[in-house]
Parts: C-alpha cells; structure tokens; sequence
C-alpha cells in the first residue's frame, strides 16, 4: 500500500468500467510517481458485455471479472462502501467490508465513477421477483434457475405449472435486454435436447419494451432487422408496452395481458447509486455534471465519468457504453496529470467506433462506421471485438478458448448451489394467486406485511389471514404443503422466512426472556443507531 504523501493522491470511487480503466490509464502514464487508492465493495471489475453469454452458459462467470488489483498495479484498493465526501477537507469517508470499520482518505485529486444502480419502486413487485442483471452473479443465478426450470417443467404433471415454468420474459429492449433474452433462449433450445418430454413449441420467450421500437442505440433499419431475426427464432417482441406489475406467479404487461411465468429478467430502472445522490455537486438527470474536460462543476480537483457522469460532447451527452467509458478513462488520465504539471486539460470528443449486438443462436447484427451487417457475420465480429477489449491477456485467452469450445460442445446444464430458498425476501401476489399448497412445494414461513390471505383445507372453515398473520412450513421437513391451500385475496405482501433463519431468529429472541428484542431493535434503526 502506497503511503508516500509527496506523491499527488488520487483517489477512485468505483471499479466499474470508468474507474478500473481510469487506474490502469494513471498508472500507465504516470508510472509510480502518484499514489492510487481505489473504492469499491468488491475486489474485482465485471465486464458487463458477455454478461449475456455466462446468463447463456457459453462463458464462465469467473471469465468475465478482472482483478482490480492487477489493474491498481501496487496501488491500494480499498474494499468497502464510499459513504460521503467532505470537499472542504478533500477526504472520502469510507466503511470498510471486513469489520465495518469507518476511514477518512484524503486525496489531491477525487475521480467518481460509481456506475448506476437499480431501482425498480416504479413497478410494483419487480424488485421482489426479477432477475436484475448488473453482475457476473446475476447472470450466474440467472443461468442457475433457468435450468432448474427445465427440471421441473421435465417433472411436472400440471400442464398450466409446466407453461409457467417454459415462459420466460425479459423487461428492456436494449442491448442488454436483447441480448440476454438471445441467450436465454438459445441456453432453454440447446438443453432440451436431454429433456425429451419438452420441445420447443413448448418454450415462450416474451421481449417486453416500453418504446416504440427495440435497440434505439442501432439505427431503424438494423433494429427491424434484429427484430426479423429474433422472431424468426420464435421469440415475442412486444413494443410500446409498459411493464405494469410483478407477482410470484406472473407477470402483468400492457393494460390488462398477465402472463404467468416464473423467469422474469430486469434489464431497466438504471438509477443514481445512492452515494452519487447524497453528493451536494450539480446534476443533470441524476447523473453528476462535468465539463468536456471531466471535471466537475465548481470543482478544480474532482473528475467524474462512466455511466454516473454526464459528459458534454458537443453533439449531447456520451452514451453509457463500455466504449465511452475506456475513451474517458484514457483522457482523464492525462487531463489529471496536464493539470498537475499546470498545462490546460483537453475536451472529451466522442464518435463511436460502432454498436454491436448478439442476438443468441450464433446471429448478430453491428454498425461499424455505417457498414450494417447482420447473421453470422455480424455474431462473430461481436466476439471478436469484446474479446478484445477485455483487460488482460489471460482474460482474453480464458475466454477465447470457451468461446471455441461453446461452438462444437454441448453447453453444461447443470444449476449448481442448493435450488431451495436459502434466504429471507419478500413475495408480492396478485389476487386470487396461490401462493402455498397445491402442486407448489415451498419453504419456509411466510409472514404477511400487507393485503389478506385465505387459508382453505378439506373439511375446515376458510379462515383470513391478514398483516402480522403467518403461514406455511416452519419447519425444514415440512417442504409438502399436504391438503392446506393459501391465495391471496388482494394484492398482498409477505415476508418467506426459510426454516433455518427463521429457528434461528427465534432462539435469538428467546435468549432475550421477556424483552421485547425486536421492538427495540427497531427503535434503535430508526433513530439511526444501528
């Protein structure tokens, strides 16, 4: 760790694309006569563009992350949350991972590249059910569950539960959206060949925009093209149809169309982190406002770029790719060290090399420059070029191999993890949805916030279950509901506790006799102690 105060510090808020770059830029160019320090809460730097193709099981998750420290280079990397920014003190207060522990970094010059966030509170019931797709664990758990899907529709004996479980629907017709819903359906087409009770007359893939059209980062003469090629695969694009509302059982678009599944992937409600919104610096549509030469207003010493920043080109705003991001990197890199060395920084011009996009089933469509191309062609330029902007050598080869291998081998269709719930979240049902007994075989307890249940069995009374209420198994062999039924009545919320957590919890509280623990638990987070 560097800790040479006569050198000029420069700290980074982010290790996402903008911010690992702009490391390894200062480093290159500056050599060890600054001092880096890197801000993030993980060790490691995704690159988000074959996000779709670990979703798809065609890479590795492990592929697609880079080291950070390999791209600080003997700088420190700090792990842990960026809380605040004091810009009178020129400190960053930090909370690091291991031990919670709250640090002051002082710096010459802040770089804030902290990416975008989700927020998904526009669509009721999408935070609990949806895949986000940010990191190489979603696209992983992503992958995970859509081959426990296909074991399950293989077992079922309920044609409806079996339709719910081949239906997949992904929100966002970007390229993020096109692409994973690409994959994911080229991953469900290449594993039925071991499920020989399904077909792919069986499988529903449902594209949903809000838009007009799909891809408006392509032109309207490719984006149609993209779109012939992903119905021609038997994928449903449905445009100029917003996302309504999310349940544990489907999933309602339009004005009135439900469709029940059990895969729904978000790939919209990009949104300011929350540290980029606590910070007193100017905006302009939520994202942090910065001159062509990268700094922010008001501030000499503090840069800011990536998708969190909004960067003036002279035609409107850079766009948030992984290519604009690089390009500012490599000048604000030299930007901090012309002023440094008290020379006038340069303005950030962009003109995108092109725009590319895989759309599953070795199909493709790119503009390079104004060449169009589609098919093939344009599937295996996409490889190419991201194959060769990933960071490191050993990236590039890892990848490479498995992108070869993925065109001769069968693709794995093994979920690894334990497929049973394993955590405490919350479920969100429409009414009349079932939400325990049946066919379903759940885990855990679940604890209603809000709306009514009904609870029905053979030869009992109807009872209502509403707020403070529970129900289901409690305990870890009772995964069989048996003969109970619960549905919702009306929109209603629930916390599903698994077993486990929730025996623990319970031995916590006992330890506490007669004190109200979880009451004064709550007192305390909100008056802010805990």
């Amino acid at each position: 760790m560097e800790d040479d105060v006569s050198k000029p510090r420069i700290v980074i808020v982010g290790g996402g694309f903008a911010g690992a770059f702009a490391a390894r830029e200062l480093r290159r160019h500056a050599g060890f006569e600054v001092s880096l320090d890197l801000i993030d809460p993980k060790n490691y730097m995704v690159f988000q563009p074959l996000l779709p193709e670990v979703a798809g099981g065609a890479v590795n998750a492990l592929d697609t992350v880079t080291p950070l420290r390999q791209m600080v280079m003997g700088g420190s990397l700090r792990i842990g949350m960026a809380r605040s920014v004091d810009f009178v003190t020129r400190r960053v207060e930090v909370v690091e991972a291991a031990g919670g522990a709250v640090v002051r970094v002082p710096y010459d010059h802040l770089v804030l590249a902290p990416g975008l966030g989700i927020d998904l509170s526009a669509f009721p019931g999408l935070a609990e059910h949806a895949f986000p797709f940010k990191s190489a664990l979603d696209a992983h758990a992503l992958r995970n569950h859509v081959i426990s899907c296909l074991e399950q529709a293989s077992m079922t004996t309920d044609a409806s539960e079996r339709a719910r479980l081949l239906t997949f629907v992904v929100a966002g017709g970007g390229l993020s959206g096109v692409e994973v819903m690409g994959e994911i359906h080229d991953l469900v087409r290449r594993s039925l060949r071991f499920h020989p009770g399904l077909g792919i007359g069986d499988v529903r893939a449902e594209l949903v925009e809000y838009g007009p059209r799909i891809l408006t980062e392509l032109a309207d003469e490719l984006a149609d093209r993209a779109a012939g090629l992903l119905r021609a695969r038997g994928i449903a694009i449905r445009t100029n149809t917003p996302v309504r509302e999310a349940s544990a059982r489907c999933i309602t678009i339009g004005d009135t169309m439900v469709i029940p599944t059990a895969t729904i992937v978000a790939t919209i409600g990009n949104a300011p982190t929350a540290f980029a919104k606590g910070l007193p610096l100017a905006k302009e549509k939520g994202r942090i406002a910065v001159h062509p030469d990268l700094r922010v207003h008001g501030h000499d010493t503090v840069w800011a770029l990536g998708d969190a920043a909004m960067v003036p080109t002279g035609h409107g705003p850079a766009p948030p790719t992984a290519q604009a991001a690089v390009r500012q990197a490599k000048l604000l890199a030299r930007n901090i060290l012309a002023v440094s060395d008290g020379k006038r920084p340069k303005s950030f011009s962009y003109r995108s090399k092109g725009t590319l996009a895989s759309l599953g089933g070795r199909r493709g469509v790119a503009d390079v420059r104004g060449f169009k191309l589609d098919g093939r062609t344009a599937w295996l330029l996409w490889r190419l070029v991201h194959l060769a902007m990933l960071p490191r050598a050993a990236t590039r080869w890892r990848v490479g191999v498995e992108q070869l291998l993925d065109l001769f081998l069968p693709r794995h269709s093994v979920a690894t993890g334990d497929p049973a719930v394993s955590e405490t979240h919350f479920v969100r049902h429409r009414a009349g949805d079932l939400a325990y007994g049946g066919h379903m075989t759940v885990q855990g307890a679940f604890l209603v916030v809000s709306g009514r249940y009904v609870v029905e069995a053979p030869g009992q009374e109807p009872r209502t279950l509403g707020p403070g209420d529970h129900f289901g198994a409690v305990d870890a062999s009772e995964d069989a509901p048996g003969t109970q039924s619960v549905r919702a009545l009306e929109a209603s919320r629930a916390l599903q506790v698994a077993p486990d957590t929730l025996h623990s919890l319970i031995d916590a509280v006992r330890a506490g006799g007669e004190r109200p623990v979880l009451r004064e638990i709550e007192q305390e987070v909100r008056s802010g102690q805990t």
